[in-house]
């Protein structure tokens, strides 16, 4: 039964498009998460730590407070979010305590998917490519080629880091990420190299001189980029909205209304699920966003990246929450334990930036492996000072 479960799980990890769009979403992922918690349950498996659960009730009584006070429209969004965030990190958490296996062995077992996808992907580019005649980024069954390469970037850091550079699955991987096309994915792997490089301050420096010519390349050789940076230069130089693409409409008028949400009330936020409602308040105040009508309900609830969403909807609270987190589990591990950790920081970085969801099939299995990666890691520790 254990053998199901793990499996099942990790498996969703990668079936954000296997889902239902109607007034909610209804995906597979939940329907994996209902089962399998329902087994969990079953044999008495059940449990949850102390400060997850004092952490969870501390942020939904302050964003609930808020919530109430603001609207009943914003109340309903919170109490969705309430929960798919507790169902989900709570399992996650069981998971890992109860299942009988390392989070090192998880994460290995998650790159052994993964690597699975990224062949799934390059077989689908090249029956597009040689067999229909289109060049069609990567996205192999994810729902876009961003949130594909945000998913393998942690394996591609493993595969990076713990093997050879020729070995097939950093080949395999490397080809994925760059067939993707994500701007989000690049800049993943380029802070992938510094963290492999240990911050050695020559390689940092020649990856920012490569770096720097491949921007330059990019900028010239590729119009979809070119656009995306004339048109966020002329957003930020004319504070105007008119003309801009529909990527750049999507990242400055989220980050224009997280901007506001956040010094209405910087503290805890509009509160959770009020993003859309700080869109409503405050995205006709956007100078040329008319222009943009048909598309205002885009990313209208998830702001088109984490970071802008915590700040929308918890302000310094949630920020604190995030970074501390971040900052105490990563810090002080050595070895295996320290490219595992460094290897799903890259996809807490795409995340931030990218994605605003607060429940995605993989979110919880990644930030759960980095909690108990840091944990196992200093029961190793003391094990070895007690011989």
């Amino acid at each position: 039964m254990n053998s199901y479960i793990i499996y099942s799980s990790i498996i969703s990890l990668f079936s954000e498009a296997l889902a239902l769009h109607t007034f909610i979403d209804l995906k597979i992922f939940y329907l994996i998460i209902f089962i399998n918690f329902s087994l969990i349950l079953s044999f008495k498996q059940f449990c949850l730590h102390k400060w997850h659960f004092w952490g969870m009730f501390f942020v939904f009584s302050a964003s609930g407070t808020i919530a109430i006070v603001s609207s009943v429209s914003i109340t309903t969004n919170y109490l969705m979010q309430v929960v798919g965030i507790s169902i989900v990190s709570i399992y996650y958490y069981v998971f890992f305590r109860r299942m009988g296996m390392s989070s090192l062995e998880m994460f290995q077992k998650y790159c052994g998917v993964a690597y699975i996808v990224a062949i799934i992907g390059l077989v689908i580019f090249l029956y597009n490519l040689l067999i229909l005649g289109e060049f069609i980024r990567i996205e192999s069954i994810m729902d876009e080629p961003a949130h594909l390469s945000a998913l393998i970037l942690p394996a591609w850091y493993y595969s990076m880091t713990m093997g050879p550079l020729k070995s097939k699955k950093f080949v395999v991987f490397s080809l994925v990420l760059i067939l993707s096309g994500s701007s989000v994915g690049f800049l993943g792997v380029m802070l992938g190299v510094v963290l492999a490089s240990n911050f050695n301050l020559i390689r940092v420096v020649l990856l920012g001189f490569l770096g720097s010519i491949l921007l330059f390349l990019a900028y010239n050789f590729d119009d979809n980029f070119k656009l995306r940076v004339d048109d966020s230069i002329s957003v930020v130089s004319t504070l105007s909205m008119s003309g801009a693409n529909l990527s750049t409409y999507a990242l400055f008028s989220n980050a224009y209304v997280a901007y506001y949400s956040f010094i209405d009330n910087p503290f805890f936020g509009g509160g959770l699920g009020s993003h859309k409602a700080s869109r409503d308040k405050y995205l006709d105040n956007i100078d040329g966003i008319e222009t943009f009508e048909q598309y205002f309900s885009l990313n209208e609830k998830d702001a088109n990246s984490l970071f802008l969403r915590i700040v929308s909807e918890l302000g310094v609270m949630g920020l604190i929450i995030v970074f501390g987190f971040i900052i105490r589990f990563g810090s002080s591990l050595k070895g295996e334990d320290r490219v595992v950790s460094r290897g799903i920081l890259l996809y807490f970085f795409t995340k931030l930036l990218r994605e605003g969801h607060y429940f995605t099939p993989e979110m919880y299995f990644f930030i759960m492996c980095y909690y108990f990666v840091n944990k196992q890691s200093n029961r190793n520790k003391l094990k070895k000072m007690n011989i």
